[in-house]
């Protein structure tokens, strides 16, 4: 009963497996080729970030936090806690920006900076978004960042790292490449 059933060729057989292969073959070498490509571009990138990274060199000075003054006529005009001085609301709380100068060292600009509070052991961002600040090559610019409900302490620092345009937008530095600087309350 077994000898009546046929199977297929032997040729036939061998011309599935090599066109099985074939394509196999082809899908592999499309998913490999995208693959390597973005990899490519994706370390071109990083390549030409680092090196617009190593030609910058800024200095940050006179750091200092800018508190919005209230007017007042009396403590109820105040927050609570708060206390109305010489027609001013006086609080250690009511910080509102962050006011530093940036000065480039290089001939290089610095077109905006990602901003962080640096309190000893923690490091928090202190904007959701980049720091437009743009600074040409060889000067001096006067900046600023919002603190909104951040508290600076008297040995926070302000930490910037500069970003780089590239042609995918702006890119940041990687840590090391930013500057800290102590911040005066």
């Amino acid at each position: 009963m077994m000898k009546d059933k046929k199977g297929i060729s032997p040729l036939i057989a061998t011309v599935l497996i090599i066109g099985f292969t074939i394509v196999l073959a082809a899908v592999v070498m499309q998913w490999g080729g995208s693959f390597v490509r973005g990899l490519t571009e994706e370390q071109a990138t990083k390549t030409e970030v680092a090196t617009e990274c190593l030609g910058l060199s800024f200095d940050i000075n006179n750091a200092k936090v800018v508190s919005k003054a209230r007017s007042c006529e009396d403590n109820a005009d105040c927050d609570s806690g708060d206390t109305c001085t010489s027609g001013v609301c006086d609080s250690s709380t009511d910080q509102d920006k962050i006011s530093f100068k940036v000065t480039s060292n290089s001939d290089k600009i610095i077109g905006s900076f990602i901003a962080l509070l640096n309190k000893g052991t923690d490091t928090e961002s202190l904007s959701t978004e980049v720091l437009n600040c743009e600074v040409a090559g060889f000067s001096t610019k006067t900046c600023e960042v919002n603190l909104g409900s951040t508290i600076v302490e008297s040995n926070d620092k302000l930490k910037l790292i500069p970003m780089v345009s590239t042609a995918d937008g702006n890119k940041p530095c990687t840590a090391d490449a930013g500057k800290e600087h102590a911040i005066t309350l």
